[in-house]
């Protein structure tokens, strides 16, 4: 066993292991969770991805992503490190989880590729980063342009191929857009 965070409010929500039994951890903080170099990073970013050796006693990197304002973005929902060793990842964030640890979802990173570039700040988002978080090579939101997407904990997959299994709780405030 491990701690995890800093001398503030944090929550590991995801742990994923990978091929060489490397463990990872996803997670919110409202400190400023230590930055590894070498890293993709949004500075001051109140999501984490921390990534231990086999028997939690090094770590072997630390990063942070999100807007850089002083409250977190998304829930995080689903954690994977895939064959490639890539890093997968998925939350929501929105008006239906204001007040809770999760916010709206404003200026997170997208990639050029995104599927979907804009969000209505109540959406999912998805993220791959490449193998030790070196790069981002992948980020968009998904949702639709009225409802307020939002899902459990707990309750969405990614396989070992990348392909990600997203539960949606939708049609809240009678849109299921």
């Amino acid at each position: 066993a491990t701690y995890v965070g800093t001398n503030v409010y944090d929550q590991t929500f995801l742990l994923d292991v990978d091929k060489f039994n490397s463990v990872f951890v996803f997670g919110q903080t409202l400190g400023i969770y230590p930055v590894s170099p070498n890293v993709f990073t949004n500075l001051g970013g109140k999501q984490f991805i921390h990534k231990f050796s086999s028997d939690l006693s090094t770590s072997l990197f630390s990063t942070v992503f999100g807007r850089g304002s002083a409250s977190i973005d998304i829930v995080p929902t689903a954690l994977n490190v895939d064959d490639c060793l890539n890093i997968l990842l998925s939350g929501w964030g929105g008006l239906s989880n204001q007040g809770y640890m999760g916010g709206r979802m404003l200026n997170l990173p997208i990639t050029a590729d995104a599927y979907q570039k804009t969000t209505d700040e109540s959406d999912f988002y998805f993220m791959v980063l490449g193998p030790n978080a070196s790069t981002l090579k992948y980020a968009t939101f998904f949702g639709g342009a009225n409802s307020q997407e939002h899902v459990d904990g707990g309750t969405s997959r990614f396989d070992k191929s990348g392909n990600i299994y997203q539960a949606v709780c939708a049609g809240c405030g009678g849109f299921s857009d």
